[in-house]
Formats: structure tokens, sequence, C-alpha cells
């Protein structure tokens, strides 16, 4: 068996002072990676407030970074990112300050080009299943409805 090595509170400190400078981190991931690495959840929080001090977390630079990736990468509506937020336990002012950087021009534009992904995959099919799947199918990328039935009326009237 493998005998396990502890780490010391400046060896943690390091560790996640570089886990926090490769990529933007929420504060529930750093105290879970601290506790991970030993740290008590009290000297986790201590941790993490050492860190956020020095700039190396923050909430709503994660949160900004979180919004621009899902909706550029994965094509996911303001909805799901909302949700993805709450989960990882960003406040509701960052949630809200960070969606506001998605323009309602681009929204529609990447639920339009999902519209022409997915629309070829449902060859064969009646033209109301096919508005009824790629209306279940953007539902779950996390867009609302409103916009949804507008980019599908656009997309097959014109």
């Amino acid at each position: 068996m493998g005998t396990k090595t502890y780490l010391t509170i400046d060896q943690v400190r390091q560790r996640l002072m570089r886990y926090c400078d490769k990529a933007e981190r929420c504060q529930q991931d750093v105290l879970q990676q601290g506790m991970k690495w030993g740290l008590t959840f009290v000297e986790s929080r201590e941790m993490l407030s050492v860190l956020i001090t020095n700039g190396f977390v923050s909430e709503q630079r994660y949160a900004s970074a979180f919004v621009h990736d899902k909706f550029t990468f994965n094509s996911w509506g303001a909805r799901k990112i909302e949700l993805a937020l709450r989960q990882k336990g960003v406040s509701e002012p960052n949630i809200r300050a960070a969606l506001m950087q998605i323009p309602q021009e681009d929204e529609h534009a990447a639920i339009v080009g999902l519209i022409k992904k997915k629309e070829p995959q449902l060859r064969g099919l009646q033209l109301y299943q096919k508005k009824s799947k790629l209306y279940r199918y953007l539902m779950s990328k996390g867009f609302v409805a409103s916009s949804i039935e507008r980019a599908l009326a656009e997309y097959f009237i014109g």
C-alpha cells in the first residue's frame, strides 16, 4: 500500500494559488480543492479569504468567464447558464451582471445556428414534429421559450 503524504498549510496555499492562476475558479471549487488537499473546512475558508484578498479568486470574474465560455463554446442559453452558476454557489447579483453580457442578437443567432445544425437530422418528419423536437432540444440547451418560438417561426416561414 502507498503511504499518504501530508501537505503543510504553506504548501496547500502555494498549490491553491497555482490552481487559481490556471483558470478562473469559483469559491466552492477552491474550498473543495483545499479540503481535498488536507485542509479542514475552517482552514479552507481562511485560505479562500486570503486568495480573495490577493485577487486570485473573484466571483464576478468567474461568473463573467463562465457565461462567456458556456455561451460561446457550448451554445448554452441564459437559463441553463444561470442554473449552473447557482449550483456553483455564485451570488444572484453576480449571476445577473454576468448574464447581461449576452446580447439578444447573439442569443438569437445562436438559436438559429442550432436549428440549422439540428434540423437536417430530423429528415422524414412532419413539420410539427420537427418543430416540437427542435423546441425541446433548444429548451434543454437553456433558451427561453419566447426566443425559441420567434426563431422557429423565422426559420420555417422565411
